[in-house]
């Protein structure tokens, strides 16, 4: 189960060994997993956050200095980021994809994503 978990999230993502892939979760929280083993079995490079929280300002010069391509974060966490995108989603150009799970997300959130990252889907994992 685990295999195919690890296959369907390598392709869903569309993950190769040039992805940058910042883990986001605990390594002690099962969603850690999403967040490690498909970014490894590419080949990806798999940036562990630590374990202090980043306020989102610290969080998007990490995403610019290391490149981050992929990442994953909690849906609470994402609309703190998104409330602050007039001034941090010029620090989040490498990003190619944001995945977020735990919780629905609000519409107006993804329209103020959107309209500042338009090329950067949102992948939204919620549910078992």
């Amino acid at each position: 189960a685990l295999d195919a978990h690890v296959a369907a999230a390598r392709e869903e993502f569309a993950l190769t060994e040039r992805d940058r892939v910042l883990t986001f979760a605990s390594t002690s929280f099962d969603a850690s997993l999403e967040q490690i083993l498909p970014a490894l079995s590419t080949g990806a490079t798999v940036l562990e956050r630590p374990d202090d929280i980043w306020a989102p300002e610290e969080l998007a010069d990490r995403v610019a200095d290391e490149r981050v391509t992929v990442m994953e974060l909690t849906a609470s966490y994402w609309a703190e980021l998104v409330a602050r995108l007039d001034t941090l989603a010029p620090r989040l150009t490498s990003l190619r994809l944001l995945v977020t799970g735990g919780e629905a997300l609000p519409a107006d959130a993804l329209e103020r994503w959107f309209a500042h990252l338009p090329a950067v889907p949102v992948v939204n994992t919620y549910g078992p």
